[in-house]
Order: C-alpha cells, then sequence, then structure tokens
C-alpha cells in the first residue's frame, strides 16, 4: 500500500479527475494532473471486471504495490488516477509495467 501522504482526499480526487489529461496504453487509462508539493496515486477498477469485491480489491492492490514500486519514485509533483479498464483479472502484472514504461517517456516528453 502507499503512504498515506501519497494518497488522495476525496476533494483533490474530484478535482484531479475533472481537470487532467489521459493517457491511455492497453487496459489502464492514466489520468495525470498537476499536483501542490507531493504526487497523489489513485486506483479505480470498475464492476465491469469483476462483479466480486474480492477480485476487484486484489487486482487494486496489485496496482497499488506496482505503481509504489514503478512510479512513485520518479513522479515529482504529478497526480496521477489509474483506471483500469481490462475485461480480464490481472494474471501478471507486465501490461501493467509496459503501461507504466509508456507513462514515464509520456510525462518526459511533455517537459
Amino acid at each position: 500500500m502507499i503512504s498515506k501522504i501519497s494518497r488522495f482526499t476525496t476533494k483533490l480526487f474530484d478535482r484531479c479527475f475533472r481537470k487532467s489529461k489521459k493517457f491511455r496504453s492497453g487496459p489502464f487509462i492514466f489520468l495525470i494532473s498537476e499536483g501542490s508539493y507531493n504526487s497523489h496515486l489513485a486506483v479505480v477498477v470498475g464492476k465491469k471486471v469483476s462483479k466480486k469485491a474480492v477480485e476487484r480489491n486484489r487486482v487494486r492492490r496489485q496496482l497499488y504495490e506496482a505503481m509504489r514500486l514503478h512510479l512513485l519514485p520518479n513522479l515529482g509533483n504529478k497526480n496521477i488516477i489509474c483506471l483500469y479498464k481490462g475485461p480480464k483479472i490481472l494474471e501478471n502484472l507486465k501490461e501493467f509495467e509496459k503501461a507504466t514504461k509508456d507513462l514515464l517517456n509520456f510525462l518526459q516528453r511533455k517537459k
């Protein structure tokens, strides 16, 4: 799980969700906005992925851990919301690792 400092508040999540740039890579949609001091991360897994909350929460925990390891050290002050729109449950995180590399390349091109 990510640290409390890197989690969204409800107000910040709503603001970021409305005013953000979208980047899509595979079954992932990343919503990116500028933060003030530190970066915030969120993962959203909808009911279309699985009707069972246990399975959705498992995917969400896996994605949080992958974001903490691969994305958080390289963000700076960006706020990122990851929407998982895949048709099935993640078996391995190869797709997400590729998506994070694409996202980091996208963010570096924007600078």
